[in-house]
């Protein structure tokens, strides 16, 4: 093990012993005291802005979207704002990792059933340790003979995928999958658009 050189020790010994001015720790109590305030303040504004995102989302996916449905109405201007509020469709889909492995499994099959399984990806990973970068290198088919290495093979689809083939599967097809199944959501949502 590697020894610090004699003088910087002393000259940390001298630091140590060297008395210090009730002027500085007083300053250095009131930046405590800021930096506290400093994380509460923002604490609090993280809290403001989180209830603030939850009532937008609330607004634009819910409140919203039904008295637009009520009022037979798909378009709202607001010139002061120079926007319009429209309402438009909302797709969203994910077969969650943090699934259980059947459920998961079981939304799988049924994709592939209906002639959709091109949108899965299967994914084989292996950890290594840092010490392993050439073997990481080689081919995965010779990981379980050559090295003795299990590699993890999953299944996924990109959520932006699948959520892109749920929308063409409802507008131009007109065909609604299983939405739990798959773990969408299918709605309406209000955006606001500039006006040009």
């Amino acid at each position: 093990m590697l020894q610090p050189p004699a003088d910087l020790l002393e000259l940390v010994e001298e630091d140590v012993n060297r008395p210090v001015s009730e002027d500085k720790l007083d300053r250095l109590k009131a930046m405590g005291v800021e930096v506290m305030q400093v994380k509460n303040e923002i604490t609090q504004l993280e809290k403001v802005l989180q209830e603030k995102q939850a009532k937008f989302q609330r607004l634009v996916s819910n409140e919203m979207p039904a008295l637009f449905e009520e009022t037979r109405t798909d378009r709202l201007g607001l010139p002061e704002y120079d926007i319009d509020l429209v309402l438009t469709n909302y797709y969203h889909a994910n077969i969650a990792a943090d699934w259980p492995e059947e459920r998961r499994e079981a939304a799988f099959a049924w994709m592939e059933e209906q002639g959709h399984g091109d949108l899965v990806r299967v994914i084989v990973s292996v950890t290594f340790g840092k010490q392993e970068l050439s073997e990481a290198k080689m081919l995965a088919e010779h990981l379980r003979t050559k090295f003795g290495y299990l590699p993890t093979v999953q299944k996924t689809i990109p959520w932006n995928s699948l959520t892109a083939w749920l929308k063409e599967q409802v507008e131009k097809l007109h065909r609604v999958p299983p939405l739990e199944l798959i773990g969408a959501t299918v709605g309406k949502v209000v955006k606001p658009k500039e006006r040009k």
